[in-house]
This record gives structure tokens, sequence and C-alpha cells, in this order.
């Protein structure tokens, strides 16, 4: 479950939760499918550069990989500017009473 948002105004904490939304939650969604000569769906898939490996929908997003094709992990990430420097990381406050800048009526 993800971690609530935590505000604190006046001496009042107020906790709110969220939920994840799409379009396809809003509007609803329709696929198309492309069929091959035998009228089954065709399935999207695509060869690395040197044409060694086929890779299939989904495959991409199962890591990140370098230009010499080694596996980077998500906390080797860092933020970087326009300009291209480093981005200081900030914790998250997600679930921590934040305090409310709002004029309360």
């Amino acid at each position: 479950m993800a971690k609530p948002i935590v505000v604190n105004l006046k001496g009042m904490e107020t906790i709110f939760s969220f939920v994840k939304l799409d379009r396809s939650k809003l509007y609803g969604r329709k696929r198309r499918f492309l069929l091959g000569p035998d009228n089954k769906p065709c399935q999207r898939a695509q060869l690395i550069e040197d044409g060694s490996l086929l890779l299939r929908s989904g495959m991409r997003a199962q890591g990140y990989f370098d230009n010499d094709g080694n596996v980077v992990n998500k906390s080797e990430f860092v933020g970087l500017g326009a300009d291209g420097s480093l981005i200081e990381r900030h914790p998250s406050t997600l679930g921590l009473a934040e305090p409310s800048n709002a004029i309360a009526y």
C-alpha cells in the first residue's frame, strides 16, 4: 500500500490516501490487434543492434543497461539538472506530517 499524504494545519493533522489515475480509468480503452496471414494476433519485437537477440514486448522494462550491455541498478541512478550538474536527492515526505501554508477560513 502507498504511503499516505499527511498535512498539519494549525496543529490538526489530516491524512489523505491516493489512487493512481490514468486515462483508461477515466475514459475506458480500446485495443486494436494486427492480424497476421494466419488470422492470429501479431506480436511486436525488435532486434538489438548486433542482431544477436530478439526483444519481445515488455522485455526492455526488465532492466536498465549501459552502452556495454551491463545491468545498471536503480540505486546507481542520479538526478541531473538542465546544465548536466548533479541534483541533490531529498527524502520522500510521504507518510510524514508536512506543515501547510494554506490559509484556513
